[in-house]
């Protein structure tokens, strides 16, 4: 699971519905690209830092028509691709 919100030229994608959100921006031919640069997941933010410490960049590209959301995430551990269909709002519950 993922979610992806799109609002004018932004966009902000939360892979596996979690707690880091990469934000990005949508170009007018609707091609998408953002990332995100965070510590290492796991370190102790407490501890000393050490700037040999590489950091953990999570990115994600793509692009959006009528239908879906269509691209690849990348993080050091892993690459997927995915596909997230559009899911119009409703205002009523």
């Amino acid at each position: 699971m993922a979610t992806f919100v799109r609002v004018a030229d932004r966009f902000s994608f939360a892979p596996s519905d979690g707690a880091l959100v990469i934000p990005g921006q949508v170009a007018p031919d609707g091609s998408f690209s953002g990332r995100l640069i965070t510590g290492q997941p796991h370190r102790d933010v407490s501890g000393p830092s050490d700037a040999k410490t590489p950091h953990f960049v999570l990115t994600v590209e793509g692009h959006l028509d009528d239908d879906a959301a269509t691209g690849v995430y990348v993080n050091p551990r892993c690459r997927t691709e995915f596909r997230l269909p559009h899911i119009g709002t409703s205002l009523l519950p």
